[in-house]
């Protein structure tokens, strides 16, 4: 964990204090990195599902409140100080570093799997960029995803373990998850053009009224979390790819209108 707190730190001095574009641009990716690193390692020490559902949950009241904060702490300070803003979780790092102190010690954790980690990890990368340059992304993953198998033949335990691409209830689940990000970050890129050019909002009130729903979704996801955990995992699915469906559809309605 102090290695995912380091990344945020290097980062963000590399943001603050190193005013050239390829120096902000690693900060940024190295800020990420850590991030995510924190963000697995505070799921791994979520104890219960009301826990776990509190993670969710704040995730997705600062996803939806980050672009507004970051752009006032930008207008107040500079851009520089809103793409450090990471660094606000390092307090909480040393907090969490004291309270692990106190707690019983645990049984050693395994060698982690490193060279695992880097292949997922650019499988994902490339992956991502696979809408802004097709041919070369596409053949990137190709390329990775082989290695990616050779290696969990020599380490089917490793950062990801095979068991998990051979069982069927985690792809199904993990392509359901896959389905909705895609609906939900189309929406949210289409509705602030679907509204400009239906409308005469600005784009301060697109941004307010687009932030409400997400923030009592974020709110509501806690309760999800809890109720999934109590009810089968078919009805869960089956649900949440209704929801998921109903709310394309509705999207896809709506553009269709040429007035309000």
């Amino acid at each position: 964990m102090t290695a995912y707190g380091m990344l945020v730190l290097t980062g963000a001095t590399m943001v603050g204090f190193v005013p050239i574009l390829p120096f902000v641009v690693l900060g940024s990716a190295l800020q990420a990195l850590g991030g995510a690193g924190l963000l697995v390692a505070a799921m791994s020490l979520a104890e219960s599902t009301r826990a776990l559902g509190l993670i969710t949950a704040s995730l997705a009241v600062l996803g939806a409140t980050g672009p507004l904060v970051g752009s006032m702490v930008g207008d107040l300070l500079s851009w520089w100080a809103a793409l450090a803003l990471p660094a606000l979780s390092l307090p909480a790092l040393a907090f969490i570093l004291i309270s692990a102190t106190r707690a019983p010690a645990a049984a050693a954790p395994g060698r982690f799997d490193h060279v695992g980690a880097v292949l997922l990890t650019a499988l994902v990368t490339s992956l991502v960029f696979i809408p802004h340059q097709p041919i070369p992304s596409l053949l990137g993953a190709l390329a990775v995803a082989t290695l990616l198998a050779r290696h969990l033949r020599r380490r089917s335990d490793g950062f990801l373990p095979a068991v998990l691409i051979s069982t069927p209830a985690f792809l199904l689940t993990a392509g359901l998850a896959l389905g909705l990000a895609v609906i939900n970050f189309g929406i949210l890129y289409a509705a602030p053009t679907l509204l400009t050019q239906r409308g005469t909002w600005t784009t301060a009130q697109i941004g307010l009224v687009m932030l409400w729903p997400y923030l009592i979704g974020g709110a509501l996801s806690w309760v999800v979390v809890m109720m999934t955990a109590r009810l089968r995992t078919r009805f869960v699915i089956l649900v949440l790819a209704g929801t998921g469906v109903l709310a394309a559809v509705t999207a896809a309605l709506s553009s269709g209108h040429r007035h309000w």
